[in-house]
């Protein structure tokens, strides 16, 4: 419908614009896939009206992290799920936040 497409669009808006700010803040940043470009197994993660954003960046400390940002609107509001892993543990943890996210409900 017309309205889902104009949310669509502000959520993208609104990923992209946290995307700009993290490229510009965390070491290393790097956006390796968008909802588009997702492979099966983050693809059918949460609502398909949701946008996602699987990054990394380097951690002074902890070394590469991997992270999956995804951006859900309801009414006027935009929720955000993050996962955050190590780089090397990240498909190892991905099937859990898989199950986690898909029974989440928005209020």
């Amino acid at each position: 419908s017309p309205g889902t497409a104009v949310e669509k669009s502000k959520l993208i808006q609104y990923g992209e614009n946290q995307v700009s700010i993290f490229r510009k803040s965390l070491q290393g940043f790097h956006v390796l896939a968008r909802s588009d470009q997702f492979n099966n197994s983050v693809s059918n993660i949460g609502n398909p009206a949701c946008y996602k954003v699987l990054y990394n960046f380097i951690d002074t400390t902890a070394g590469k992290i991997n992270v999956l940002d995804i951006y859900c609107a309801k009414e006027s509001k935009v929720y955000l799920i993050s996962f955050q892993s190590d780089s090397n543990k990240y498909s190892l943890y991905l099937p859990i936040i898989k199950l986690m996210v898909n029974s989440l409900k928005l209020p």
